[in-house]
């Protein structure tokens, strides 16, 4: 059951405003790299990012791509994904709800995406204009969902893939993330400001490939494993995110995050990947660059994607915070600041899921700064009965989540109960 939550948007207020009234927006999103990944893999310009901004050790996503694309763009969290998954009709898909995009709309910005949409479908009209149905004013060298995707029918890949530009499809050849960036240069060149770039790569979400071998450093041998082959889909991700981050300047505000964890054929543990709220599932790289961000720091204050919302709000002097969105503004700020006590991550997926048979229909977390409870399995149609369990891990003593911890132990039950009171007061309205 979708239930809207008040989320308020108040005037401009000239006092409160950080940006600079040309100041532009770019949001760059990877997609199946998490926190992890960028850590493990030589990211050059990713680092680069990093070193020139605001760091976020500890952001969250949900650990599906679906899932964490609804929480970016209409500030929420968002785990119900029933009927979401392949290509519309998509009842799910809520036309009246403030979105990033018509956030940005309303503060004055021309607003573009480029590449993966995977958000939902488009209530009034075709599924090809749904990014435009939701503020978008153009959607180029567009994906609906993943180039590939059997589940759903299709087939295809990086150089093989049903493009979209602003409602009309085409059969594209072109590597899918060098389309990306070359829609998102020509328009970024042709268009005044002030502007909200949207850049949602593809990489390095499966299939598995080899790149092309001008996105790799000059001298990279041939991948002959399909964890290698990852290994360079990041790479080329990272050469791509900055060539499109040469055209922001030092006034503008730049993000750059991941929608979910390491996938699950790449991961060192696959069950504890993707799919999972396991760390190695939801903890995702967020960077931000911004003239009022002081160089090169890091902050463990927790922040999760829907909150970028209620933030790009907070930085035009707006107010668009609710108890899904949480501005991360005084983060930025003053990264030891803290703006939230918990993130709340997961996925209920439908019925293809389970005909499937390849996972549960719920895998949802608590997470807070010390402690995470999970709760996954089945959870049953009207009139069914569930069959769940919970885990609960201090993640100060067990970061890897190895021994869950006694549900019975008193040293813990204080915990327990807040964790326990909070998850249920939103399983309630996911």
């Amino acid at each position: 059951m979708l239930a809207l939550f008040p989320l308020l948007l108040l005037p401009l207020s000239g006092a409160g405003r950080l940006l600079g009234p040309s100041a532009d927006i770019l949001l760059v999103i990877a997609d199946d790299v998490g926190h992890a990944d960028v850590e493990e893999i030589p990211t050059p310009n990713i680092d680069l990012l990093a070193a020139q901004g605001l760091s976020f050790e500890r952001a969250f996503a949900n650990p599906v791509c679906h899932n964490s694309r609804r929480s970016l763009t209409f500030g929420r969290y968002w785990i119900d994904s029933r009927g979401t998954y392949c290509d519309p009709p998509n009842q799910y898909t809520p036309g009246a709800m403030l979105s990033l995009p018509k956030l940005a709309q309303a503060m004055g910005y021309r607003t573009a995406l480029f590449g993966k949409w995977h958000v939902g479908s488009n209530p009034d009209g075709p599924y090809e204009l749904a990014p435009q149905f939701h503020g978008y004013d153009v959607w180029r060298a567009g994906v609906a969902t993943n180039a590939a995707d059997s589940h759903c029918g299709r087939f295809g890949g990086y150089f093989n893939w049903r493009r979209v530009d602003d409602g009309v499809t085409t059969q594209s050849h072109e590597y899918i993330d060098t389309a990306v960036r070359d829609e998102f240069l020509a328009w970024w060149s042709s268009t005044r400001g002030p502007r909200l770039g949207v850049v949602a790569f593809q990489l390095g979400h499966e299939p598995f490939h080899e790149p092309p071998s001008e996105l790799l450093p000059v001298g990279t041998p041939p991948a002959t494993t399909v964890r290698e082959k990852y290994e360079h889909m990041v790479q080329a991700l990272d050469t791509l995110v900055g060539q499109v981050l040469s055209v922001a300047g030092p006034e503008d505000l730049v993000l750059f995050l991941g929608d979910n964890g390491t996938p699950q054929d790449v991961a060192p543990e696959p069950r504890r990947a993707k799919t999972t709220t396991f760390e190695r599932g939801i903890h995702v790289p967020l960077t931000v660059r911004a003239p009022f961000v002081k160089a090169g720091q890091r902050t463990s204050s927790l922040v999760h994607v829907a909150d970028v919302l209620a933030t790009l709000a907070a930085l035009g002097g707006r107010k668009a915070s609710s108890e899904h969105s949480i501005s991360f503004l005084p983060v930025l700020l003053d990264p030891a600041r803290t703006t939230r006590s918990f993130v709340l991550c997961g996925k209920r997926q439908g019925p293809h899921r389970r005909v499937l048979g390849d996972e549960p229909s719920i895998d949802v977390c608590v997470r807070s700064q010390r402690y995470k409870l999970r709760l996954e399995g089945e959870v049953g149609e009207e009139g069914e009965e569930d069959e769940t369990h919970e885990e609960f891990y201090d993640l100060w003593s067990d970061p890897e989540e190895r021994v869950p911890l006694d549900l019975a132990d008193p040293r813990h039950a204080r915990a327990l109960a807040w964790h326990r009171s909070t998850l249920a007061r939103y399983m309630k309205t996911l």
